[in-house]
Formats: C-alpha cells, sequence, structure tokens
C-alpha cells in the first residue's frame, strides 16, 4: 500500500479485457469490444493522457460493467483509448463519483485484496466507506476517503473527500431508543473509528459519529458537552513501533455492547492503557469512569501505565508501571489470554536506561526485557547461566 505501484492501480482505468478472455453474450457488450488498453509510457508509471474532460469520463463509466472495473483497478495503469483517438485517464474516485448506484453494492474483493483497500461497510447496508494510502505521503501518509450511502430518497450518493483524511478501521452501528440531540433524533447513528499518523512517533486516533439526513452523512452531537467526535493524539511507544512497522495503535477504541473504551493519555501524550468508559443511552453517550483494560485478569487492574507488552515463542508478557515508580511482570503461557490469572507476577522491578532493558528478580532466577531495537528479547539467568533466551515477536 506504500509503494509506488499503490498509485499506479489507484489511478486505474475502467476497461474491457476481453482480447484476453472470453466472454458469455450476457456479460459482453458493444462498448467493451471498442475498448484498448493504453500501457504506461516512462519509467514513472504515467502515459501522455490527451485533453478529456470529466464529462467524458463520467460518460464512457455508464458504459462498463462493474467487473471490467475490477479487473482493470487490480491489473492496469490508468489510460483507455475511445474510438475517437483520444485517451481517457480513469481512477477510482471517478468510479465512487460517477457510477455510485453500481459501485454502493459491488464487492471489489479482489481490489480489497491486491490494492490493501481499507472496505468497510455499515451493519444495514447504508453506509461504505472506502479509504486508501495515495502513496504520497511519506512518514504522514496521504489518505484518500470516499463515502457511499443510501440516502433517506431511497438513492446512492457520493460524498468524496480530498486527500489528507483518516484511515477508517471501523463501522459501527447503533440503534436510537429515544430522543435527545434536536439535530439527529430517533436516527441510527454510525460511529467511524478512525486512525492517522501524523509522523514516524505520532499519531491521532478518533470516534466520530454520524447520522444521515437527506443525502449527506452529517456529524452527530452525542457525546457529552455536545461533541461528535472523542480521541486523542498520542506518542506511538518504541517497542510498539518496532514490532508493528512504524504503524500505531489498532485496537484503542472499542465498542462492547453499549460500552465504548476510548483510551486516555498523560500531558506528554503517553498512553497509560486507561480508558474512559462511555455507556450509550440510546440517542447519546454518557461518561461512566475510568477504567483499566478490560482484557486484564482483575488482578492486574492497579497500575499506572503499560510499558511493554509483547509475546515470545512460549510466552505473553506484560509490563506496568505501578504508582510507587516500580515495575511490575506478569506472564502467561502463550496459549492464554491476559483476562486469565497470570502464571508468574514478579513486583519490585527496574528499568536500566544504559542497557535499554527492565530487570526482574524471583526466587533466584534473574529475568531481563530487552527493548532495544534489532535486540528484543526475553531472557532468564540462575547462577550466572541462561536457562531461557526467546525473541520477542
Amino acid at each position: 500500500m506504500r509503494i509506488r505501484w499503490m498509485y499506479i492501480i489507484m489511478a486505474a482505468a475502467v476497461c474491457l479485457t476481453a482480447c484476453h478472455k472470453k466472454k458469455t453474450p450476457e456479460q459482453s457488450s458493444e462498448a467493451d469490444t471498442i475498448i484498448e488498453i493504453v500501457d504506461e509510457e516512462d519509467d514513472y508509471g504515467y502515459a501522455d493522457v490527451t485533453d478529456t474532460t470529466a464529462a467524458d469520463v463520467a460518460a464512457w463509466l455508464k458504459t462498463v460493467s462493474m467487473d471490467s472495473v475490477e479487473r482493470l483497478l487490480c491489473h492496469h495503469g490508468g489510460n483507455v483509448a475511445i474510438p475517437d483517438g483520444r485517451t481517457l485517464h480513469v481512477n477510482i474516485t471517478d468510479v465512487l463519483r460517477c457510477i455510485p448506484d453500481k459501485a454502493m453494492d459491488y464487492p471489489f474483493k479482489e481490489a480489497a485484496k491486491s490494492l490493501d483497500i481499507s472496505d468497510l461497510r455499515s451493519a444495514d447496508g447504508r453506509v461504505r466507506i472506502i479509504t486508501w494510502n495515495t502513496g504520497k505521503g511519506g512518514t504522514c501518509p496521504d489518505i484518500a476517503r470516499f463515502t457511499l450511502l443510501k440516502g433517506d430518497d431511497g438513492r446512492v450518493h457520493s460524498q468524496g473527500h480530498n486527500h489528507g483524511e483518516a484511515l477508517v478501521l471501523k463501522i459501527h452501528q447503533l440503534s436510537p431508543l429515544g430522543h435527545h440531540q434536536q439535530d439527529n433524533k430517533g436516527s441510527t447513528i454510525y460511529l467511524t473509528y478512525d486512525y492517522f499518523r501524523e509522523g514516524n512517533t505520532v499519531g491521532a486516533a478518533w470516534m466520530d459519529a454520524w447520522y444521515i439526513q437527506g443525502d449527506s452523512l452529517c456529524e452527530a452531537n452525542v457525546f457529552p458537552n455536545g461533541e461528535s467526535k472523542v480521541g486523542l493524539e498520542y506518542k506511538i511507544p518504541d517497542w510498539y513501533a518496532i514490532t508493528n512497522n512504524g504503524e500505531g495503535y489498532y485496537w484503542l477504541f472499542e465498542l462492547v455492547g453499549r460500552n465504548l473504551y476510548v483510551p486516555e493519555s498523560t500531558l506528554e501524550q503517553i498512553l497509560t492503557d486507561h480508558y474512559k468508559l462511555y455507556r450509550w443511552m440510546g440517542d447519546h453517550f454518557d461518561l461512566l469512569d475510568v477504567v483499566g483494560n478490560r482484557r486484564l485478569h482483575i488482578s492486574l487492574k492497579e497500575y499506572e501505565s503499560l510499558q511493554y507488552y509483547f509475546v515470545t515463542k512460549d510466552y505473553r508478557v506484560r509490563v506496568d508501571r505501578l504508582d510507587n515508580g516500580s515495575y511490575r511482570y506478569a506472564s502467561w503461557r502463550r496459549s492464554k489470554q491476559t483476562d486469565t490469572k497470570p502464571d508468574l507476577v514478579i513486583t519490585g522491578g527496574k528499568y536500566d536506561e544504559e542497557k535499554g532493558c527492565y530487570l526482574f528478580e524471583n526466587d533466584g532466577y534473574y529475568y531481563r526485557v530487552t527493548t532495544t531495537e534489532g535486540e528484543n528479547h526475553l531472557i532468564v539467568e540462575k547462577d550466572g547461566r541462561t536457562v531461557l533466551r526467546q525473541n520477542i515477536e
């Protein structure tokens, strides 16, 4: 998704490959037989494109099957020769903007898989959001976003955005149980979980609330103080960036039944693994409390912040900073989850900044968790001998 080819395929043309694959009469059309693919002509993946208008592109798209769209989004570079000698350059946004009724329910299975498009739909099928990395943003990815929706008139409408958008990770749907906000009372609420990487070390994530009004997706003010969004900016922990290719968290926000968990951070934008707990009241959210990680065993609920979480070949380990400034080590067999009672808990640990490791001692065994890039290991020693050494995955 981040390489140059992503730009080429996102600018993919819509045309037929009839010369390569035999079609049934139902699949063929007269328009299909007169289209010629124009391949890229230089090292940068661009071809010379003659002067055409958006209206030309829109008119041509209405003559082409969606199967042709699918194939060429994945396999061709974006230029189509038409009978009058001109070349059309058609991209994915043209498809979503010009033929939303055809695009709304088309699965785009191959495109979603091979092009790494984020393609999400609401449970009722009325909202579909497609986002992708244009490849132009570097360490701050440039995300394009398009929304298709079924309006109150029963028709499909497109609601496009320019670049610089957030990547949509999930769409949740909440049913109304009463009336509260005047602008969206009685409406179905859609929550989008959005993520935006602002750089190598800083990310942002939030929940946006929406409702359909007419032919548009509008902000719904369902959070406290009349807000339509809850979220935060945060520094991506070094250990997480190393193990996740520099990306930020993808599991921060959770909607479990009527409960929404929204992460907290310090003034320095450090994530703590504590969460604001919101409860859906049928037409708005109430803030109930600040809680620890819901997936953590009750015996481990008291901590100041999560410092390190990892798995090795055999173990699942969590390191927490406690209120007294010391560190706690908790581990499970890898097959277990953290909401079960841990197999081992060690308190009183320290962090050695010079060596970049957490140190713990338990009954003559010394545990060392290294945190420097390229040296991520769990090491256990006894009587000067290494009895366990496993890579952190």
